[in-house]
């Protein structure tokens, strides 16, 4: 687009408006194909692990949206099996989402805590709190909780998801993790 533009004849100022915002909205389309490519599996999470790509992840959702976050890890950190560290990573990406999507939050605050037996993260926030569905798999729960709820099915996950109106959302999944689960 940019070699047609630049091959217009004078007098094409019409064409020449046309093409520059097809290129600035091709740009700007890639830029968020990127992002999305990068949020489906971001590099980090392969080259660093959870830990790294969570904190990042959350700070690049929340800090644009004036959410102060609190990141705490505890236990001793570990890589996980590949497939159960993507499903976390997957759930968690989810909960931050919402809290900068929906909230309207003034802090959030993520929790990962490792045992010897387990891995707990948590993803709270102070924001307006929603009604809650009946139970995760309910139609009125949107895809954003069914998939979290797939997702922890998936590596016999246990997720916890509390809000009320006005009182904030607090999302919680707890996975058993065994010695094939470490990388």
């Amino acid at each position: 687009m940019a070699a047609l533009r630049e091959s217009l004849p004078p007098g094409q100022e019409r064409a020449r408006e046309l093409l520059d915002r097809a290129l600035a909205q091709g740009g700007r389309t890639l830029a968020e194909i990127r992002r999305v490519i990068a949020d489906l599996r971001p590099t980090a999470l392969d080259d660093l692990g959870l830990i790294p790509a969570l904190r990042a992840y959350a700070e690049e959702r929340l800090t644009p949206a004036g959410v102060k976050l609190d990141f705490l890890v505890t236990g001793a950190v570990r890589r996980l099996h590949p497939p159960t560290e993507t499903a976390l990573f997957r759930i968690l990406q989810e909960a931050v989402t919402n809290v900068a999507r929906h909230a309207k939050a003034r802090t959030a605050r993520v929790q990962i805590d490792f045992t010897p037996t387990s891995l707990t993260g948590v993803v709270e926030d102070d924001g307006r709190g929603f009604e809650m569905p009946g139970r995760p798999r309910d139609p009125r729960a949107g895809v954003g909780l069914q998939g979290m709820q797939e997702r922890a099915d998936l590596i016999r996950a246990r997720l916890q998801i509390a809000s009320r109106l006005g009182g904030g959302t607090r999302v919680r999944v707890e996975v058993p993790l065994e010695v094939r689960d470490e990388g």
